[in-house]
């Protein structure tokens, strides 16, 4: 059996065998061999055929650092659920395949087989406007408190998040960057990555404020943002109305960061202009920003016709009405549709008030957050809860909170399940209902954050 499989390699470094003739001569192999070196060809194979770049000797001697997840059905971005396998390599994604055997033979404990029955596997989701939870506010977080939510939050089956930094002064958000970037370089492993910094503010509208601070709002200016700029700052929400000649936006897409109009009582003529010089997308459209009006169709009309806008969603039902998240997913193409959070300190904390945003914050409900004026502070919802939500009424949800949020960012090395990817994950017990999986988003069965299990 391995003379075979050496030989088979050895034709393919040396391109003497083309992909027909390589699928007849592993054919064969599974025809005559029995039990454990059956499994092993079928994950040669998978290796072989996924063109990877490692010989046979060294798989064989590192093998531990394989991962087989079995009998389990596999999410993907076309929206349907599949019954599949999927093969892991260290941190990577190495196949997804319907060959892997349901029933494993004995005697390959070296490999880390991990049975999915009745589980649906699903990327990691992926939250890029979440400003806090577990009493943790990002805004005044130590390293020590983000990595301890990081710790904590991928139990829910967030795997990547964007910690969002509202509305302050520039010494408090240059404070904030660098305690993130800190945290962020010694995040230990299967805890949930940020993989970037979130700035709701300072260059808002104080019409439209919300419970931001307006004594720390700053206009829109290249020069006002140098004063904050950093790398891992990825998404930015300002006011386009304000900023002059739009010549903050066209710095902010020149410099990869996505501009963001939110707090806003831009027109459509601006949103549509604004796009034109790199405006990306609309902080959680309808809350804080204009009304959508039929004279004066605003932020909120060109947000919906624009195919070049993407929109954060805050769907957990108090934010937005039924009939307003069914009017977005009607009138927006779904792939440019992204579900946020806005989770706030309260979220999954043990005290009923906050101080965010300089003013006292009340849990009203478990589910509301409001200040003294009854504004809506942000959410008590992590994503799984959203998508809990959600399932039931729209079939992209799920792409909602992993994909389009990758489209969105420029990522191409997670939030889908595919070769060559990250290999962070979350496995959701299911049942039936109607014919279609009914996922359990209260928490994932299991988590897996670059191929690792979550303990």
């Amino acid at each position: 059996m391995d003379k075979n499989l050496k030989k088979i390699l050895e034709n393919i470094k040396n391109n003497q065998m083309n992909s027909k003739k390589l699928k007849n001569e592993f054919k064969k192999i599974y025809q005559k061999e029995q039990g454990n070196n059956k499994i092993l060809a079928v994950i040669l194979s998978l290796l072989i055929l996924g063109k990877c770049e490692f010989s046979y000797e060294n798989f064989v001697k590192e093998n531990s650092g394989c991962t087989i997840i079995v009998n389990g059905y596999v999410f993907s971005s076309n929206k349907q659920y599949a019954k599949q396998n999927l093969l892991i390599y260290k941190d990577k994604i190495l196949a997804t395949s319907e060959d892997l055997p349901d029933e494993l033979p004995q005697g390959i404990n070296s490999f880390n087989i991990i049975d999915a029955t009745d589980m649906v596997i699903t990327p990691g989701l992926i939250d890029q406007h979440i400003h806090g939870g577990f009493g943790v506010d990002f805004n005044y977080a130590s390293e020590e408190d983000i990595i301890e939510f990081s710790q904590k939050i991928v139990k829910y089956g967030i795997t990547t998040y964007y910690p969002t930094i509202m509305t302050a002064s520039i010494d408090e958000i240059k404070e904030q960057i660098k305690i993130i970037n800190q945290a962020k370089a010694i995040v230990p492993i299967c805890s949930a990555k940020i993989d970037g910094i979130n700035l709701e503010g300072p260059f808002l509208n104080s019409k439209y404020k919300g419970i931001h601070p307006s004594s720390s709002m700053l206009k829109p200016t290249v020069d006002n943002y140098k004063k904050i700029e950093d790398p891992e700052i990825k998404i930015i929400t300002y006011a386009p109305e304000l900023d002059e000649n739009f010549e903050l936006t066209k710095y902010l897409a020149n410099s990869n960061v996505i501009a963001s109009a939110g707090h806003t009582s831009a027109s459509s003529e601006i949103i549509r202009l604004a796009a034109d010089n790199g405006l990306k997308q609309v902080t959680h459209l309808f809350n804080a920003m204009l009304p959508l009006h039929h004279r004066n169709p605003g932020v909120i009309a060109e947000a919906l016709i624009n195919d070049n806008i993407f929109v954060e969603v805050i769907a957990d039902g108090h934010h937005l009405q039924r009939e307003i998240i069914d009017l977005i997913f009607k009138a927006k193409d779904s792939s440019k549709i992204i579900f946020i959070s806005d989770s706030l300190p309260l979220n999954k904390a043990d005290i009923n008030s906050v101080t965010f945003g300089r003013q006292k914050i009340i849990n009203k409900n478990k589910e509301v957050a409001v200040n003294a004026d009854n504004v809506f502070a942000g959410s008590m919802s992590f994503l799984n809860v959203i998508l809990k939500k959600n399932q039931n009424n729209y079939k992209h949800s799920l792409l909602c909170a992993t994909k389009n949020v990758c489209d969105n960012l420029g990522i191409n090395n997670y939030g889908e399940i595919k070769r060559g990817n990250i290999a962070d994950l979350a496995m959701w017990k299911y049942a039936k209902q109607d014919k279609t999986l009914h996922l359990d988003f209260n928490k994932p069965d299991k988590v897996i954050i670059s191929g690792k299990m979550l303990n």
